[in-house]
């Protein structure tokens, strides 16, 4: 047998040799065999998550007090802001229309007042109910504009400038008013 350098610098012998190649690939079986894909015992299932019913009764009762409590709010003010848009119209119709030559008079003036009674009417219909948000909010600041605007005179054709301009973001807000009422309205209906 001839003997090969390379395991003479390894110090192994010719008989060490094949018992370290049968050693290593009885190791590396064993390897395989443990990483293989397939499990050895099939795992447990976790038993199926029970489908629970989100609309309890209590959610359910809720959701139709709700649904109750915007109808009312509807009829109560629906019929009012739809008047009062009819009356004084809205967006570029209306009197308070920042491009309209009746912004800063008593029709604009006339606007403002039944902004003011219907956004505090719409506040008081709502009142202590859940489910309002948007409403209240638009309400609220419509009262703020509306009164802004009475406040500042803008209904008496002011002639300084810096009021005159100080009158063109609530009387913006006033010309959008009824449409802006209404949605929130239409909002609270849909329970948004």
């Amino acid at each position: 047998m001839r003997r090969n350098p390379a395991s003479d610098h390894l110090g192994s012998s010719p008989t060490t040799t094949p018992t370290l190649i049968t050693s290593a690939a009885a190791i590396l079986g064993a390897v395989l065999a443990g990483c293989s894909a397939a499990p050895s015992q099939p795992a447990p299932e976790s038993p199926p998550t029970p489908v629970t019913s989100v609309s309890t009764s209590a959610t359910r009762a809720a959701l139709n007090s709700r649904a109750q409590a915007a109808e009312q709010v509807q009829q109560a003010l629906g019929a009012r802001i739809t008047l009062d848009e009819e009356r004084y119209g809205s967006g570029t119709g209306s009197p308070c229309s920042t491009s309209s030559a009746t912004l800063f008079t008593a029709r604009c003036g006339q606007v403002a007042a039944a902004v003011d009674t219907d956004a505090a009417l719409a506040l008081s219909a709502i009142k202590g109910r859940v489910g309002f948000a948007t409403l209240s909010r638009t309400a609220r600041a419509l009262l703020v504009d509306a009164r802004s605007y009475r406040n500042l005179g803008c209904d008496g054709n002011p002639a300084a400038d810096a009021t005159r301009h100080a009158c063109l973001a609530p009387s913006a807000a006033l010309a959008q008013a009824f449409p802006d009422l209404r949605d929130g309205i239409n909002l609270a209906l849909r329970g948004q």
